[in-house]
């Protein structure tokens, strides 16, 4: 046989077996990744998940349903139309509420250092406290923040 033909064989058998030992090393690093992409649940930290529920909440009409959904009252009245920007830092404890036109004869309203708490069914934060405004009305609030939704209460 010529070696030429040899030679072409042996390499064509060493390609062959490289290629499968290649596909073999991204296939265990593909389900490596995937396992750990999987793993990941509930059960990181507070301070990761927390920095997705900062955002602007929006109150709209019962029946629809939006992303950053506000579900808010103030002496037992629903609000619609009203804006509430919810920040929870990074790596932080409490958070930070502003509120825009909602108390009456306040343009905006911020309450800082919230302290919050896991909800009881491990979704989301709740809250509760008191402030004064700048026209010294003192406001309870209590609520719950989880992803997509804020609910909040305000009473005089």
């Amino acid at each position: 046989m010529n070696l030429r033909l040899l030679v072409r064989m042996e390499r064509s058998r060493m390609m062959k077996s490289i290629n499968r030992s290649l596909y073999l090393v991204v296939f265990i690093c593909c389900m490596v990744c995937i396992m750990t992409l999987l793993s990941c649940g509930d059960d990181e930290p507070m301070n990761i998940r927390q920095s997705w529920f900062t955002g602007t909440y929006t109150s709209y009409p019962s029946g629809e349903r939006h992303h950053n959904q506000l579900y808010i009252t103030y002496n037992g009245d629903s609000l619609y139309g009203k804006t509430v920007y919810f920040e929870l830092p990074f790596e932080s404890e409490t958070a930070s509420i502003t509120l825009r036109d909602i108390i009456p004869g306040e343009n905006k309203v911020q309450i800082d250092d919230v302290l919050l708490s896991e909800a009881s069914d491990g979704k989301g934060y709740q809250f509760a406290g008191n402030f004064v405004t700048k026209r010294n009305k003192m406001i309870h609030y209590s609520g719950l923040v989880d992803l997509g939704v804020l609910y909040l209460d305000l009473t005089e």
